[in-house]
């Protein structure tokens, strides 16, 4: 008698069938029995049932589960979720086999796609962060018929589940043991650090307050501080004007050479144009004069031919005398009459050589008709060849007339586009330009506010001077501010005519771009005009039988 084993916790997949690595048991007539035989089965990690076909499989390998992976299965039937979806997706879940077919470095559509498109496939896991594909054929798949049961391995038995009871406690206590410890520990190092930070903030108050600047400090240190952001943003400004007009010549120089690649390809063209029409005329100017010859060769054949007809009615004549002189002079002989056998013998060696003569006629012109008739044939098939070379030289000139004119058009429209990407440069350039100018120009205005201040600063402590060597070194201070302020005066008078001649560059170049835009626009609707007619065209001749 078979002993019985402890009765093991299972979780329910419904519509999977689980095939890798299974057994198929005979006489297994419900679940119970075959979930009996998975539980005497040491081995055995799940078993998939069907209640319709009554079959029963066993397997020593389960459903994987890993985070990192992603379970699509192929969809056979329809589901209350989702009854029209493709695929069943399964995060956490992985099956691969030593069947399944495996690749790295691959996109996640790629991998379902290759799954998709083999017939074969029925399943595919994929793992995100290092884009690792397996897909398989067997083992996992979707079945209206069954259903998939995983043999929960620590419920085996009553001790068991007591022994992960306790085995739970205790880990929730060392966990709780441990997050108090960690709070500890954070609460003192909380208090550690606000310690040093407010230890921290007492000495930086302590410095500030030594370090507090006077009023008349303060005011020129934030004007100080001012000029310097002012000097820093006209740099930057000169910088990106500079890069600015740098784009702006590498395109006016793209452009350059686009225009002499275009002049280039239409000359080309234009000259493969003329070879082509060139040949044409020269074919042409051939054709007129074999085809008389032609017409004078088809004349001669049949003047021939006329002869000969007239001939053979003649050979016909001369054959009947031939035949009468034969009747006569037999008709003599037969009558004994020499004067009369003669006569008779004489005319029909006449009507003989007659027709001796007649046929050697008849012969020169046989072989004179065969002459003509070659030359003829010979002439024709040039005159055919010739012909057909003129066409394709016709074909040839329309086909390069064409292209010449689409080159055209296309090296055009492509200029077009080139000179409006040239106008958007220059806009962004006077732009930047523009900006640098209006920078430096609030610098030299910073610079003799600064001037003045310091005038002002300076002009205060000389009425409080006490030592030549202090007065002396204040009127070297106001020196210096003059001459900053006279400095700045003139910057101001030179950049303000440059401000001015940059504004009128850039409207212009904003006129001329908003004109380059309309002209791209118009050829657009007009070549989409054109193609509409073109189709229309079409249909209606492949329409006309």
């Amino acid at each position: 008698m078979k002993s019985q084993a402890a009765p093991s916790e299972y979780t329910q997949i419904p519509f999977f069938k689980f095939s890798s690595g299974a057994k198929f048991l005979e006489n297994i007539k419900d679940q119970q029995s075959c979930q009996e035989v998975c539980d005497r089965q040491t081995k055995c990690s799940s078993y998939s049932w069907s209640i319709q076909k009554e079959e029963c499989l066993w397997s020593v390998d389960s459903i994987h589960y890993d985070h990192n992976y992603m379970f699509l299965v192929k969809a056979q039937i329809a589901t209350a979720g989702d009854p029209t979806a493709q695929w069943r997706t399964f995060p956490g879940v992985k099956f691969i086999t030593a069947h399944s077919e495996q690749k790295e470095n691959m996109q996640f559509s790629t991998c379902k796609a290759k799954c998709e498109n083999n017939v074969s496939c029925k399943s595919f896991s994929y793992r995100g962060d290092t884009r690792f594909c397996a897909w398989s054929s067997n083992g996992l798949s979707y079945d209206s018929d069954f259903s998939y049961y995983e043999k929960d391995k620590h419920s085996s038995s009553a001790n068991a589940v007591l022994e992960r009871q306790k085995a739970k406690i205790r880990l929730a206590q060392d966990k709780i043991k441990h997050m108090m410890a960690i709070n500890a520990d954070k609460e003192k190092t909380e208090k550690e650090a606000d310690g040093r930070e407010n230890e921290l903030k007492q000495k930086t108050k302590q410095q500030w307050m030594a370090n507090q600047p006077t009023n008349g400090q303060e005011t020129h240190l934030k004007m100080t501080v001012k000029m310097e952001m002012q000097r820093m943003d006209a740099k930057f400004a000169n910088n990106n004007a500079k890069k600015n007009e740098d784009l702006l010549k590498s395109a006016q120089d793209a452009l350059e050479k686009a225009q002499l690649s275009a002049i280039a390809k239409i000359s080309e063209l234009e000259a493969e144009g003329k070879k082509a029409k060139s040949e044409k005329e020269a074919e042409t100017a051939e054709l007129p004069d074999m085809e008389q010859k032609l017409s004078v060769l088809e004349v001669d054949v049949l003047k021939l031919k006329s002869k000969l007809k007239i001939l053979g009615i003649d050979l016909q004549i001369k054959e009947k005398g031939v035949s009468n002189a034969a009747d006569a002079k037999q008709h003599a002989n037969t009558a004994q009459d020499p004067q009369l056998s003669a006569i008779a013998t004489s005319q029909y060696n006449e009507a003989k050589k007659a027709l001796t003569d007649l046929e050697s006629t008849k012969a020169d012109l046989e072989q004179q008709l065969r002459k003509a008739k070659a030359d003829r044939d010979t002439l024709a098939a040039t005159v055919k060849r010739k012909s057909d070379s003129e066409k394709a030289a016709k074909a040839a000139v329309k086909t390069k007339e064409a292209a010449t004119k689409e080159a055209v058009k296309a090296a055009k429209d492509t200029l077009h586009q080139q000179k409006a990407a040239i106008q958007k440069d220059k806009d962004t350039a006077f732009t930047a330009k523009l900006v640098a100018y209006k920078a430096q120009e609030k610098f030299a205005k910073g610079n003799r506010a600064q001037a003045k201040v310091d005038i002002m600063y300076t002009e205060e402590k000389l009425k409080n001077v006490k030592t030549d060597a202090e007065r002396r070194e204040d009127e070297k201070k106001m020196a210096e501010a003059r001459g900053t302020l006279f400095k700045a005066d003139k910057q101001n008078d030179e950049v303000a005519p440059e401000m001015v001649t940059i504004a009128k560059h850039l409207a212009a170049a904003k006129e001329k771009l908003h004109k380059h835009k309309q002209l791209i626009k118009k050829t657009k609707k007009t070549k989409q005009r054109q193609d509409l007619v073109n189709k229309l065209d079409k249909l209606e001749n492949e329409a006309t039988p």
